[in-house]
């Protein structure tokens, strides 16, 4: 009996590790998929434009013999950015470093996707007031309001992990530029 209390320790132990750690992640059984902060080396810039190797966005795919088992877990709070139309350059949760073109997590809130109704990108926009968006017109071209939805929020199209939810609007009006000029594109 008292080998047993010996022995399911060691195992809860085992399960909590196992749990925390994660699925398997390319290559199978060298790495796992862990949160940022309990790997060592951070970002592998390469397998997050594959991918990031089957991992969840928020986390990593870390070598096992570079997961950190110690420290808390950290919690998520949101960003308050004190202007509007300032960048919140650091992200929410972790900050991608040396990757040009490669925005944070909600490093601009005011941007959105453009949606068909089948939920196929068409462009972007952004916020300009609280029921306005700007885009360019050809990205509502030959559609109607009832054809686009404006997606707030997204961050990664590949995963649905991101820490806040995305949020789809219906568009109630398209109010083109009177000035639009196809010839060279001018207010566009």
């Amino acid at each position: 009996m008292r080998r047993l209390h010996g022995i399911l320790p060691i195992l809860f132990l085992f399960l909590v590790t196992y749990q925390v750690l994660g699925q398997d992640c390319w290559p199978p059984r060298e790495r796992r998929c862990v949160p940022r902060h309990k790997c060592r080396y951070q970002v592998d810039f390469r397998a997050m434009s594959n991918g990031n190797n089957g991992c969840p966005a928020p986390e990593t795919c870390c070598q096992n013999i570079h997961i950190l088992n110690n420290g808390p877990d950290i919690s998520v709070e949101e960003t308050v950015i004190p202007e509007c139309g300032r960048p919140n350059s650091k992200g929410i949760s972790f900050e991608v470093r040396d990757m040009d073109g490669f925005a944070q997590e909600f490093e601009f809130p005011w941007m959105v996707a453009l949606l068909d109704i089948n939920g196929e990108y068409l462009g972007g926009g952004a916020i300009i007031s609280p029921e306005v968006v700007i885009t360019a017109k050809d990205v509502t071209d030959n559609r109607n309001e009832n054809q686009l939805i404006a997606r707030a929020g997204e961050w990664d199209f590949k995963t649905n992990s991101e820490h806040f939810p995305h949020v789809d609007a219906r568009i109630r009006s398209i109010v083109r530029h009177p000035g639009f000029d196809k010839r060279n594109g001018a207010n566009n």
